[in-house]
């Protein structure tokens, strides 16, 4: 789960705020564990608070280098062979379904196959995507970075990736401002 970045445009850690009593990060964590992830880590962000939350976290080996960079560290982390899913930690209403769907859209796929991301509205989400894990992917992705790449986007460039369409809109949306938050949300 992605939880590094400023957070400039939401003025607070957006790992941390809370949705119905509960934060963010640990509402899209046990979404993950009921979609089928068996182990849950947080990548950046305020490791001691996130600790506090009960959250494994996975320091960010490329602060400030955005989500490209959080994917970079988490597929180096994983052990070869194990499949990773993604996840940004301010996902509104995170959606085990979803996740579940990646997951298993993935292992129906050839081993070719490195990553599944959901398609929505004509758009590419790739901060919600299912991931194999392997030296090379992990080289590859690194690679981008060295060479000046932040965005999620880039992996389409050396990784093969099958897209599933009928993921619901509301499995990605992710609150970057405070209006984005649920009503009665402390913003």
């Amino acid at each position: 789960m992605l939880c590094g970045g400023a957070s400039r445009r939401m003025g607070r850690d957006k790992a941390l705020i809370e949705v119905d009593g509960t934060a963010l990060a640990v509402r899209v964590a046990d979404a993950l564990r009921a979609g089928g992830c068996h182990e849950v880590r947080a990548v950046g962000g305020d490791a001691s608070a996130l600790e506090a939350l009960g959250l494994e976290v996975v320091p960010d080996a490329h602060p400030g280098e955005g989500p490209l960079g959080g994917l970079a560290t988490a597929l180096a982390a994983a052990p070869p062979g194990a499949v990773l899913a993604l996840a940004p930690c301010d996902l509104v209403a995170p959606d085990p379904a979803a996740t579940a769907q990646l997951l298993g859209a993935l292992a129906a796929a050839p081993p070719e196959v490195d990553a599944v991301v959901p398609v929505v509205d004509g758009r590419d989400e790739w901060t919600l995507s299912a991931w194999r894990v392997d030296p090379a992917r992990a080289a590859a992705v690194a690679a981008l970075l060295a060479d000046g790449r932040r965005r999620l986007a880039a992996v389409a460039e050396v990784a093969q990736v099958v897209r599933v369409h009928d993921v619901e809109r509301g499995a990605v949306a992710d609150a970057d401002r405070p209006e984005d938050l649920p009503a009665g949300t402390d913003r």
